[in-house]
């Protein structure tokens, strides 16, 4: 089963103009993962399948069967630019109460 899944999870998401770093970050996988499972190593969990088809914007099937829907190459991200999460820091410029 994992090695069908090599060609669609790639091609879809280089059709989204996606890094596979910046698919992993925005489907909370790590990229590990999602590079095992554009190569067909292992088995990927129906939770990492699921997650990786909602970034895409696809259904988990046609992750399967790329055929599955005529528009999964094609149709862009509404939105391809990653979001970042708040990483805890605040920007510190050497400014104190706003002025400098």
């Amino acid at each position: 089963m994992a090695t069908e899944l090599v060609s669609p999870i790639r091609t879809i998401r280089k059709a989204r103009g996606l890094t596979a770093e910046h698919l992993a970050f925005r489907a909370g996988l790590s990229s590990a993962t999602v590079y095992r499972a554009e190569r067909g190593i292992g088995t990927p969990e129906d939770d990492t399948l699921k997650a990786i088809a909602q970034v895409l914007g696809v259904g988990v099937s046609e992750l399967h069967d790329p055929d599955a829907s005529d528009s999964s190459e094609n149709a862009p991200l509404t939105d391809p630019t990653p979001h970042l999460p708040p990483s805890g820091y605040s920007r510190n410029d050497g400014a104190k109460d706003g002025a400098r």
